[in-house]
């Protein structure tokens, strides 16, 4: 789900270049489409990548990840379903790490966070920050 209309051109000539069939693009608010659209346990992943960080205190409550969000991605998940976030803002990924702590509803991983995920693709947003000498932090739960 994208609402710009640049990345979501760039995103279906990709698609279209590859023949990818898997795959459905939706220009629509994703907490609307969280909530209305899908019953409990549809998931058996979530991946949240490099959501906007809204860095400015004043914007903080715009952003994604936040404890009502939790609540919604652990309704959409099956059991032991599993849940990725990346960002490539500390702060942000900071504050997540907390909402985590204070989760009952996911189990605890061995490590609260990582800078590399080795089992997904990159994207150009990824390398693109990465070459820019940004650290990624890389989240994973899974529901309890």
């Amino acid at each position: 789900m994208e609402k710009k209309g640049d990345r979501l051109r760039r995103t279906i000539q990709y698609i279209l270049a590859r023949n990818i069939q898997n795959i459905r693009i939706m220009p629509v608010n994703f907490d609307w489409f969280l909530t209305e659209i899908f019953d409990e346990n549809q998931f058996d992943e979530i991946i949240l990548n490099f959501p906007d960080p809204w860095p400015k205190k004043k914007h903080r409550k715009n952003r994604s990840l936040n404890p009502g969000f939790l609540g919604k991605i652990h309704f959409l998940l099956k059991q032991n379903g599993l849940f990725r976030f990346a960002t490539d803002y500390g702060p942000y990924a900071r504050r997540c790490i907390f909402y985590f702590r204070k989760e009952t509803r996911f189990k605890n991983p061995d490590k609260e966070y990582s800078f590399s995920r080795h089992d997904f693709p990159v994207s150009r947003f990824e390398r693109e920050k990465t070459e820019q000498g940004c650290r990624i932090y890389f989240l994973e739960r899974r529901k309890s």
